[in-house]
């Protein structure tokens, strides 16, 4: 699969740039957002190929945010990523998700995946 846009939920800032510099070095066009709320607003305005969500963040978890996505029919086929320090977290819902990547990102790994190769 080709992704040309992402978007990246997390709600720790320092999270969401280091994703940002990995996709960007892959070649992605990113966006950003801190909450499910503002990321479901992002995914509506800017359709993006790829997500990639924390699990954990205050208020709505981005498990909570997979199962909108997949319950919409403009969102519904998006490529998501969990990218979580607690992957049990995401064990009863892994089939919202097209990947459950462990923090700290590998990079190597992520850029594999990337291109196909993971």
């Amino acid at each position: 699969m080709r992704f040309d846009t992402a978007l990246v939920v997390d709600d720790e800032p320092a999270t969401r740039a280091v994703l940002r510099h990995i996709l960007e070095l892959s070649g992605l066009r990113v966006f950003e957002a801190e909450n499910v709320r503002d990321g479901l607003a992002r995914a509506h305005s800017e359709a993006p190929d790829l997500v990639l969500t924390d699990i954990r963040m205050p208020g709505t978890s981005g498990a909570e945010m997979a199962s909108r996505m997949r319950q919409d029919p403009e969102l519904a086929e998006t490529t998501i990523v969990a990218v979580t320090y607690h992957p049990e977290d995401v064990r009863r819902k892994a089939h919202l998700f097209d990947l459950v990547m462990p923090k700290p990102v590998s990079v190597s790994h992520l850029r594999a995946w990337l291109r196909g190769e993971g």
